[in-house]
């Protein structure tokens, strides 16, 4: 049955914002690039890599070899998801040490690569807490599955021909030409892009509102606009569409497609989405001074 399911996988490598049903039910392996926008720049994306010791050549030539590959691995079992596989690995490699608050399947990007040559499906998680960012030293020493260590490395690296030959396994630096040659950088900056225009469309809005409402506080406090709610919001109007935004669509379409990706969301998820942001909450979140303008503001909007 798995030769078969095999025998049916796409035989060029892709991009989307899922994998297609065939590569979903025969895929080999899968496994989470971890990414992170330093400073919080789109195009200034650092990927999160595993340093890996693994033995090379035949008898009186055997060595060691220590390059770099993206975390993940092997199916082990035919009911196993591609999704499923790519965050027990990730979990397993990064020490259980990951979202303290959220499971990683909850924080997939909505973009997918297969890797056509090695069946391997890879999605995309961005790490923005600086305890998630600062994995690569604090999982430091624990063994797992072969990691030597966690390295973060820049898209500079990646673009780079010399590095990714000399750095990356033969088989790994084979999956970034080809995670090049599909484009996969430029749909996460694109991404990216539009988490951020969409963060300050909202801020934009909410300060109109206010300040045409009320009075301006009396002493101007920085309010960080929450990346799941935009996220969910992303990931469910890419799934309805099929396609993923760029900012130019999703500033014309924004009414319709906000519309389509609530539609989408299943109702719990909507409730769970109203009753974090619910404005009656806010007082208890901040618990040392009452909420500003701007914050009472922003509750509603999200809310």
């Amino acid at each position: 049955m798995f030769k078969l399911l095999k025998s049916e996988l796409s035989r060029s490598s892709y991009v989307d914002t899922k994998l297609k049903p065939c590569d979903e039910k025969g895929f080999a392996a899968a496994g989470v690039i971890f990414v992170n926008r330093k400073s919080g720049i789109p195009d200034h994306l650092q990927f999160l890599v595993a340093r890996e010791c693994k033995e090379t050549g035949y008898g009186g030539s055997r060595g060691v070899s220590d390059q770099l590959n993206f975390l993940g691995g092997k199916r082990l079992k035919a009911g196993d998801s591609p999704l499923a596989v790519a965050t027990t690995k990730a979990d397993t490699e990064t020490g259980m040490l990951l979202h303290q608050g959220s499971s990683l399947s909850e924080r997939v990007l909505p973009l997918v690569f297969w890797d056509s040559k090695s069946k391997y499906a890879y999605y995309f998680v961005e790490l923005v807490e600086e305890s998630d960012v600062d994995i690569d030293w604090r999982c430091e020493g624990i063994a797992r599955d072969g990691v030597e260590r966690l390295e973060w490395i820049d898209m500079n690296d990646i673009l780079s021909s010399e590095f990714v030959r000399t750095e990356f396994h033969t088989y790994a630096g084979d999956m970034v030409r080809d995670f090049k040659k599909s484009g996969v950088l430029q749909r996460l900056v694109e991404l990216f892009n539009v988490v951020k225009n969409a963060a300050a469309s909202a801020a934009a809005a909410t300060a109109a509102t206010v300040s045409a409402a009320s009075p301006p506080p009396s002493r101007p406090s920085p309010t960080k606009l929450d990346f799941d709610v935009t996220s969910a919001i992303l990931i469910s109007s890419a799934r309805a569409t099929g396609s993923v935004l760029t900012s130019s669509s999703a500033t014309s379409k924004s009414s319709r497609i906000i519309i389509a990706a609530f539609r989408d969301l299943h109702k719990s998820d909507v409730r769970k989405l109203q009753l974090r942001f619910h404005p009656d909450k806010l007082k208890q979140q901040i618990v040392d001074r009452n909420p500003t303008v701007e914050e009472e503001g922003l509750s509603n909007l999200a809310f």
